[in-house]
């Protein structure tokens, strides 16, 4: 079994975008992970259902509160703040890729 095979939506994300602790694909200093995936895409490479999630819908979600409002609420900088908007992000990907996890079909794919 290919890795991330059975990796879920915000397992995809964390791993592409580079999230501390996260597992998979590590970002190079000067390569926007965007471009990257926009090329194995198009060179064909597997597998192309996150990656077509990943560039089409997931990075595109933000997470339900924004960094002022978790300071406002008294979360800490720092650290703390990052895990909570990850943690929040994830929660949004994942109910968004729940609610409509076959927008995107393979080539050939039947309704």
């Amino acid at each position: 079994m290919a890795p991330g095979q059975n990796w879920s939506a915000g397992q995809w994300t964390a791993a592409l975008e580079g999230w501390p602790g996260a597992t998979g694909p590590r970002r190079v200093s000067g390569v926007a992970m965007e471009q990257a995936v926009a090329l194995a895409l198009a060179w064909g490479l597997q597998p192309r259902r996150p990656l077509l999630r990943w560039r089409l819908r997931w990075r595109q979600l933000q997470p339900r509160q924004t960094a002022q409002q978790l300071l406002a609420a008294g979360v800490p900088r720092g650290p703390e703040l990052g895990r909570q908007l990850r943690a929040l992000r994830l929660e949004a990907i994942e109910a968004v890729e729940q609610s409509a996890p076959e927008a995107i079909r393979s080539p050939g794919a039947r309704a």
